[in-house]
C-alpha cells in the first residue's frame, strides 16, 4: 500500500533529483523503506535508507535537506565509522552511563552539519539552525570542521567532566524533533569488508556523476559556477575520509563511467523498479540510440605495454555485458592514426592482437586526439595514457564537449614516483590512477 508518507518522500526524491546528481546517486544506492517505529525522521545504514510517517510534517524542501544530511552520513562511512567506535569506546561509554547512540549521531551530525553550514547556502532551513552545529549551544566550544571521531571523544569528556550530561542532550531532542532529524544505524547483516567495498562503489559513482553533470551544464552554457564551487568543496571534504593512499578503485570508474555517459532521459511511462518494494514513483530511464564510447589509446614510447593490456582486458569485460555500447578504439601519440581506427560491439569481442599492437611510438600531445573525440558525436571518451603530454600549456585550457575520463597508468609504472611533480593534471580533468595490485 502507497502511503501519504511514501508519496510525500517521493516529491522529496523528485526535487533531489532535479537539484543535485551527487546526493540523488547516493541516496538511489539504498534501499528504501519504510518503518513506524524508527525515532527519527530518517535514518540510514549504509544499506537502507529508513524513513516514517514523520516526514509528513516536514515540507518538501526541508526533507530533500534531510535527504542530502542522509546521504553525507553515507558518504563519509558513518555506519562503518559507528560499528568501530562501539567496539573500541562501548565500555567507557557504559561506565560513563550515557548513550552510545546519540552520542555517536551527535558527533556525526557535527561533523556533517558543521560542513554544510560552512560550505552550502542552507543557514536558514530549520534543519540547520536547529541542528547539531560547531560553534553553536550547546556546542559552542567545539571547533569547526573537525572529524566525527574527534567530536565523539569531546562529548565523551564533556560527559566526563559533567559540562555535558546525557539528559540535556535526550531533552533538547525532546524538544525540538529537529536536533537529531536523521540518526545512522550499524548494518550488522553485512560484512565490515563488504561494506566499505559497496561504500567506495557509491561514492566512486556520485562523484563521477557530479563530475559529468558539470561537463554537461559547461557545454550547455548554464553552468552555476558558485553553486557547483560549494558542491566540490563538500566532495573534497568526503574525499577525505578515504585514505590519503587508497585510491577509490580504477574499475569501478571505468564501470561507472561506462553506465553514466549514455544519453538517458526520465520517463514516467514505465515505473522505475529500484526501490518495487517501497512503492515509490520514480521515473524510468530510457535510451533509444547506441552507447558510443571513443577509446583513445596513448601508443608512445612511455606507455607500459602490462598497464595498456590490463586496462583493455577490462574494457572488453565491461562491453561483454553492456549490449547497447559501441566501443572505437583509436591510438595516437602526436597525431591520431585514422587509419588504425576499429569498431567494436559486444558481438566482435575480444579485440585481436593485431589491433592491439602500438602504432606510431613518437612523442604525446592531447590535443589532436581531443579534437578528434570532439568530432564524434560519442557519449563519452576514455583516453588511456601517462599524463604527460608535451603540448601540456593547450591541454591545461582544452574545452573538451563530451564527458572524458583519464585512466592514468603513471602510478602503475612508478609506484613511488611523485606524481604531481611530472603528470599534467588540468583542473576540469577526471583522471583515475591505474595502480599494481599488492601482493
Amino acid at each position: 500500500m502507497r502511503t501519504e508518507a511514501r508519496k510525500h518522500l517521493s516529491k522529496g526524491l523528485m526535487k533531489l533529483i532535479r537539484q543535485t546528481p551527487f546526493y540523488t546517486s547516493l541516496v538511489l544506492s539504498h534501499e528504501i523503506i519504510e518503518d513506524p517505529e524508527l525515532d527519527s525522521f530518517m535514518a540510514t545504514n549504509g544499506r537502507n535508507l529508513i524513513f516514517n510517517e514523520k516526514i509528513l510534517q516536514l515540507p518538501v524542501s526541508e526533507m530533500c535537506e534531510i535527504l542530502k544530511h542522509e546521504a553525507m552520513h553515507v558518504a563519509n562511512q558513518h555506519h562503518i565509522r559507528m560499528a568501530e567506535l562501539e567496539k573500541t569506546h562501548m565500555n567507557k561509554v557504559k561506565a560513563l552511563g550515557v548513550s552510545f547512540r546519540m552520542t555517536f549521531n551527535i558527533a556525526a551530525d557535527l561533523a556533517i552539519n558543521g560542513i554544510l553550514n560552512d560550505y552550502w547556502c542552507w543557514k536558514d532551513t530549520t534543519f540547520i539552525k536547529d541542528g547539531c552545529i560547531p560553534g553553536r549551544y550547546p556546542f559552542h566550544n567545539y571547533p569547526k570542521l573537525q572529524t566525527t571521531e574527534f567530536y565523539f571523544n569531546q562529548l565523551l569528556d564533556e560527559y566526563e567532566s559533567g559540562e555535558l550530561s546525557d539528559q540535556t542532550a535526550s531533552q533538547m531532542e525532546a524538544e525540538d524533533g529537529h536536533f537529531l532529524a536523521s540518526e545512522v544505524q550499524i548494518d550488522r547483516k553485512t560484512s565490515a569488508k563488504d561494506q566499505e567495498v559497496q561504500s567506495e562503489k557509491a561514492v566512486a559513482k556520485a562523484v563521477l556523476t557530479h563530475k559529468q553533470d558539470q561537463e554537461r551544464d559547461r557545454n550547455e552554457s548554464h553552468y552555476e559556477s558558485r553553486a557547483a564551487g560549494r558542491e566540490d568543496a563538500i566532495i573534497n571534504k568526503v574525499l577525505e575520509t578515504f585514505e590519503s593512499d587508497s585510491d577509490l578503485d580504477w574499475r569501478s570508474e571505468l564501470r561507472n563511467f561506462f553506465t553514466q555517459t549514455t544519453k538517458d532521459k526520465y520517463t514516467y511511462r514505465r515505473v522505475n523498479r529500484r526501490n518495487h518494494d517501497n512503492d515509490l514513483i520514480l521515473p524510468s530511464k530510457y535510451n533509444k540510440q547506441p552507447k558510443d564510447i571513443v577509446f583513445l589509446v596513448d601508443t608512445s614510447g612511455s606507455m607500459d605495454d602490462e598497464c595498456v593490456a590490463l586496462v583493455y582486458d577490462h574494457i572488453e569485460e565491461i562491453i561483454k555485458v553492456s549490449p547497447n555500447t559501441r566501443l572505437q578504439v583509436a591510438h595516437f601519440d602526436d597525431v591520431v592514426f585514422e587509419d588504425s581506427i576499429k569498431e567494436y560491439t559486444k558481438s566482435n569481442i575480444p579485440i585481436n592482437k593485431e589491433d592491439r599492437e602500438r602504432v606510431g611510438c613518437g612523442g604525446t600531445q592531447f590535443k589532436p586526439a581531443l579534437d578528434y573525440s570532439n568530432t564524434q558525436n560519442a557519449s563519452g571518451c576514455i583516453m588511456l595514457t601517462d599524463m604527460m603530454p608535451m603540448d601540456s600549456n593547450a591541454f591545461k585550457n582544452y574545452k573538451i564537449k563530451i564527458p572524458t575520463l583519464f585512466v592514468s597508468v603513471m602510478k602503475y609504472q612508478y609506484a613511488n614516483l611523485d606524481i604531481d611533480s611530472y603528470c599534467v593534471e588540468p583542473d576540469w580533468a577526471n583522471v583515475v590512477y591505474v595502480k599494481k595490485e599488492k601482493q
